[in-house]
């Protein structure tokens, strides 16, 4: 049996709240994403850098760019196998991400934002715009809250991060 680790927990967790197709978009928003940083070890720029063409569901694969931290020049593209739950997530993901750009067509990023927002001068944004690595973090640590309250008082609880990191594999 493999430990559950914090990290497992909130993977399983989300899986599990995107399974259903009454599932809400943040909830298989945060599913697709995190288990992408569990399995995948992305980081948020890597995963703001992402577009639906990188998903190659029929053959099961993700491609990507590295984007180390401390990285002065791009590194090459690197394409992953998928498991069967990443690209279960994923195609729920790509299925609510249509509905959500309609109104911003032109939209290439993955991960867009799931409500209309406003800019610094007050200018209306619909909903559809790419989630840059900022948007990203704040989703997580929104998706992160809901669910420590979710699973507060199970047992072995134990709060999950607010950030993202901790979700990696320890290999990369």
């Amino acid at each position: 049996r493999v430990p559950a680790t914090p990290a497992r927990v909130a993977v399983a967790h989300w899986s599990q709240r995107a399974a259903p197709q009454s599932a809400r978009p943040e909830q298989v928003r945060a599913a697709a994403m995190a288990v992408l940083v569990h399995e995948v070890g992305l980081r948020s720029g890597e995963l703001a850098a992402l577009t639906p063409d990188d998903v190659d569901l029929a053959a099961g694969t993700l491609r990507y760019r590295p984007r180390p931290p401390a990285a002065r020049a791009p590194s090459p593209a690197v394409q992953v196998a998928l498991s069967a739950r990443a690209r279960e997530l994923l195609r729920r993901w790509l299925e609510v991400r249509a509905e959500l750009v309609e109104q911003t067509p032109r939209t290439r990023a993955l991960w867009v934002s799931l409500r209309a927002n406003h800019d610094g001068s007050g200018v209306r944004r619909p909903p559809g715009l790419p989630l840059q690595p900022t948007g990203l973090r704040r989703a997580h640590a929104r998706a992160v809250a809901a669910a420590n309250v979710a699973l507060a008082g199970s047992p072995g609880f134990e709060p999950l991060p607010r950030v993202a990191g901790p979700l990696r594999p320890d290999t990369r």
